[in-house]
C-alpha cells in the first residue's frame, strides 16, 4: 500500500514539474510575456480563439499589451519584432509545420508546401521566369497585360461607365488575377477567360469556396492530424462536400495540364505564335524532365510526362488558388482607398496623363507604344499610392507559421536558448501596424513613402506585403506589373467613387471573397482630349 502512495506522489510530482513548474520557471520560453495566463500550460486558449475566427484581433491585442514577442502556448510564440525575429525566422532554416499540408494537390507537394532542402531546387526551377528582369523585358508578358487590361478588363468598366451603372468590382478583379496568372503559366489560348465568362468564373469560384470553407479552416489548418483521426472513427468534422469540391478543382487543373502538354508538344514540332507559349509551364516541364533524367529515368517522352503530370497540375492549381486568395482582394482594396481620396486620385490622374502615350482607351491601342514597365514603375504618385494601400490591404491575415530548428537552440529578440520545434507566428497585418515604425499606422497616408529618411528606411525594411527571405512570394514582380498596368489604365480613363462599401473592409471585417462581399464603385469616364491639352 505504501508503494502505491509513493508511486502516486512521484507521478503527481512529475506531472506538476512537467506541466507547471518547468513551463513557468525553467523553460527558455518562461521569460517571454504570456498572452494569456494559461499560455505556459496549454494551447487551448489560442486554439479556441482561432476556432472562433478571432486570431487576428487576439494577437494584435496581445502585442499592444505585452510587446512584440509574446508566448501564445507552451511551445508557441507570436513574433512581431522584425530585426530581432522575423528576418531570422523567414530568412532560412526555420521549417514549415503541418499547417501547410492542406495546400498540397493531387497528393503532391508544390513550391509553397515544399519542406527543408526540397524547397530551393523546386523554387529554382522557375525563378528565372518570375524574376523582375524577365517580366519587365518579356514581349509576351507585355502582350498578356495588353490583352487582359486593355482589351478585356477596361472595356467592362467602360461599358458600366457609359451606362452610368454602379459596378461591383470584386468578382471582376478576382477574374483578372486568375486570367492573367493563368496566361503567364499556360499561355493565353488555354488560360481562363473569367473576365468575360461570368458563368464559368462563378462555377470555379464556387468550387474554390467549397474546398476552402471558412467555417472549417481551423480543422484543416490547425488540427490536420486530429481531423484525419476523427474521420477514421466516423467523427469527421469536415463535410464531404469539401473533399468533393477539392477533387473538382484538381480534375480541372489536370485537364488544363494535359491541354498545355499537348500545346507544348505541338510547339516542339512546328513554329508557333509567341503569345501562345506557356511560359511557366515550359520552364517547369523542362526542369522536372532534366531532374528525372539525371536520376536515371530512361523512358520515352510520353512516360516522362506521365511521371511528372500530377506535380505539374499541383503547381498550376496552387499558383492559381494563391492568386485568387491574394491578388483580387488586394487589388480591390487599392481601388477602394483611391476612390475614398479624390485629392490623391486627381494627383494620380495628372501624373498618368502627363506621360508620353497616355493609356487612353479612346485611341487605337498599340502595345508597341505602351508605357514600359520601367516607365510605370518610375511614376512616384502611382508607386506610393499602391504601396500604402498594400500596407493596409484587407486580405485575411494569416500567421505564416514556422518551427524553430531542432539542431540548435535559437535566439529570438532578447530571448536565448529557445528549443527546437517551437512554433513561431508572424502577421504582415501586425508588422504594418507597428506604431514605432509607421506613424498613425491605421491611417492611409501615401506621403509617408515619398521622402527618403531613416524613418523611411525602417518602413521599407518592415514592409512585408510579399514576405521575405527564401520564401519571398515568387509571383511578386508579376503581381506588381498586373497592379500597375490596371491602376494606370483605370485612372487614365476614369474617375472612381464609392457607392457602397458596407460589405467591404468595414468594422474590422476581413474580405475573403465570400458571396455577399463586394465593393460597388461608380466609374465616370474622363475626356482624353481635354485632359491632354
Amino acid at each position: 500500500m505504501f508503494s502505491i502512495y509513493i508511486l502516486a506522489i512521484v507521478t503527481l510530482s512529475h506531472l506538476l514539474f512537467r506541466w507547471i513548474i518547468y513551463p513557468v520557471w525553467f523553460s527558455a520560453l518562461g521569460k517571454i510575456p504570456n498572452a494569456h495566463w494559461s499560455a505556459p500550460f496549454s494551447s487551448f486558449w489560442i486554439q479556441w480563439r482561432r476556432y472562433l475566427g478571432k486570431e487576428v484581433e487576439t494577437v494584435c491585442e496581445a502585442i499592444q499589451r505585452k510587446g512584440n514577442i509574446v508566448r501564445l502556448g507552451p511551445s508557441e510564440l507570436l513574433v512581431n519584432d522584425y530585426d530581432g525575429g522575423v528576418r531570422k525566422i523567414y530568412g532560412g532554416g526555420f521549417e514549415k509545420p503541418d499547417w501547410y499540408t492542406f495546400y498540397e494537390n493531387h497528393g503532391k507537394r508544390n513550391i509553397f508546401t515544399s519542406l527543408g532542402k526540397d524547397h530551393v531546387p523546386r523554387r529554382r526551377r522557375i525563378t528565372n521566369v518570375y524574376s523582375k528582369t524577365f517580366i519587365q523585358d518579356s514581349p509576351q508578358v507585355r502582350e498578356i497585360l495588353s490583352t487582359l487590361v486593355f482589351q478585356r478588363y477596361l472595356p467592362v468598366l467602360q461599358n458600366a461607365s457609359y451606362k452610368q451603372i454602379p459596378f461591383g468590382i470584386l468578382g471582376l478583379n478576382l477574374a483578372y488575377g486568375i486570367d492573367a496568372v493563368g496566361a503567364f503559366m499556360v499561355g493565353l489560348p488555354r488560360a481562363t477567360q473569367f473576365i468575360h465568362d461570368v458563368e464559368a468564373r462563378n462555377i470555379w469560384l464556387d468550387a474554390y469556396l467549397k474546398s476552402h470553407p471558412s467555417d472549417n479552416m481551423f480543422w484543416l489548418l490547425e488540427a490536420p492530424k486530429l481531423t484525419r483521426f476523427l474521420a477514421k472513427i466516423g467523427l469527421d468534422p469536415i463535410p464531404k462536400s469539401v473533399e468533393q469540391a477539392h477533387h473538382k478543382l484538381e480534375e480541372w487543373a489536370l485537364r488544363l495540364t494535359d491541354e498545355t502538354e499537348e500545346a507544348w508538344n505541338e510547339a516542339n514540332l512546328k513554329p508557333h505564335s509567341e503569345r501562345d507559349t506557356p511560359i511557366v509551364y515550359n520552364q517547369l516541364r523542362l526542369a522536372i524532365s532534366q531532374e528525372l533524367r539525371n536520376s536515371g529515368f530512361k523512358e520515352d517522352e510520353a512516360s516522362l510526362y506521365e511521371a511528372q503530370r500530377l506535380e505539374l497540375a499541383s503547381e498550376i492549381l496552387d499558383q492559381l488558388v494563391a492568386t485568387r486568395d491574394v491578388f483580387g482582394i488586394t487589388f480591390t482594396y487599392i481601388l477602394w482607398e483611391i476612390s475614398k481620396h479624390p485629392e490623391w486620385q486627381e494627383k494620380l490622374q495628372a501624373e498618368l496623363r502627363s506621360v508620353p502615350n497616355p493609356l487612353y482607351l479612346s485611341t487605337r491601342f498599340d502595345d508597341t507604344k505602351m508605357m514600359t514597365p520601367k516607365q510605370l514603375e518610375a511614376l512616384s504618385i502611382l508607386r506610393v499610392m499602391i504601396k500604402e494601400s498594400m500596407r493596409l490591404r484587407g486580405t485575411l491575415p494569416v500567421p505564416n507559421p514556422r518551427l524553430t530548428p531542432y539542431d540548435r537552440p535559437t535566439t529570438i529578440g532578447p530571448y536565448e536558448n529557445i528549443p527546437g520545434g517551437v512554433r513561431t507566428n508572424s502577421f504582415a497585418w501586425c508588422l504594418h501596424r507597428d506604431a514605432s515604425v509607421y506613424e498613425d499606422p491605421d491611417v492611409w497616408r501615401p506621403e509617408r513613402w515619398i521622402r527618403y529618411s531613416d524613418e523611411r528606411e525602417e518602413m521599407d525594411k518592415q514592409f512585408w506585403a510579399f514576405g521575405s527571405g527564401s520564401r519571398l512570394c515568387l509571383g511578386m514582380s508579376f503581381a506588381m506589373e498586373m497592379i500597375r498596368y490596371a491602376v494606370a489604365g483605370i485612372y487614365t480613363n476614369f474617375s472612381t467613387s464609392v457607392v457602397d462599401d458596407s460589405t467591404f473592409c468595414t468594422n474590422g471585417h476581413f474580405v475573403t471573397g465570400l458571396p455577399g462581399e463586394d465593393l460597388v464603385l461608380q466609374f465616370t469616364p474622363l475626356d482624353p482630349v481635354s485632359a491632354s491639352t
